[in-house]
C-alpha cells in the first residue's frame, strides 16, 4: 500500500524541481514553493504521484494476479469435483436411458477438462497465468457441477 507521506514527498520534489527550472530560465513568476502550492495544483499532482507509487509498488499487478491456492484448497477442490461427478453419474444411472443424447459424453469431456486442470494446478511450481486460469476453470466447474449447491453457498476450496 502506498503511504501518503511518500506520495507527498514525491509531489514536493516535483514542485521544487519545477520551481528551480523556472527560476533558472529567469521566469518572472515561477511556481510557488511547496508550502504555498494551492490545492487546485496540489490535488492533480498528488493523484499522479499516487498513481506512480501504486505502479512501482506492484499494486496494479497484484489486483489481476491470483494467489496460489493452498494444498488443502486444492485437495478440497479435487474431493468436491469427485463427489459432484459421482453424484451426477448416480443421478444419470437412475434415469437410465431417459436423458438427452450426448449427456454421458459431455460428462466424460468435462471429466477430461477437470483432470487436465487439476494436473496443472497440483503440479504448479510457479503460479502464473496458466495455473491461475486452470484454477479459475476448476472453480467454475465446482460451482456448475454441484447440483445440490444452493445459490450463494460457500466455496470451501477457495484459497
Amino acid at each position: 500500500m502506498v503511504v501518503n507521506n511518500d506520495v507527498t514527498e514525491l509531489v514536493k520534489q516535483w514542485v521544487t524541481r519545477a520551481r528551480a527550472v523556472a527560476m533558472a530560465r529567469g521566469e518572472e513568476h515561477p511556481s510557488p514553493p511547496f508550502s504555498r502550492v494551492p490545492d487546485r495544483v496540489f490535488t492533480p499532482l498528488f493523484r499522479e504521484a499516487s498513481y506512480w507509487h501504486a505502479l512501482a509498488a506492484g499494486e496494479f499487478t497484484s489486483r489481476v494476479t491470483h494467489t496460489q491456492p493452498s494444498p488443502e484448497s486444492i485437495r478440497a477442490m479435487r474431493e468436491r469435483l469427485t463427489r459432484c461427478t459421482a453424484e451426477l453419474r448416480t443421478m444419470m444411472d437412475a434415469r437410465e436411458d431417459l436423458l438427452p443424447e450426448g449427456t454421458r459424453d459431455q460428462l466424460a469431456v468435462i471429466g477430461h477438462h477437470v483432470s487436465s486442470a487439476l494436473e496443472v494446478v497440483e503440479h504448479a511450481h510457479v503460479w502464473e497465468r496458466g495455473e491461475a486460469q486452470a484454477w479459475h476453470e476448476l472453480s467454475w466447474w465446482a460451482r456448475t457441477l454441484d447440483y445440490s449447491r444452493g445459490p450463494g453457498a460457500q466455496s470451501p476450496w477457495s484459497p
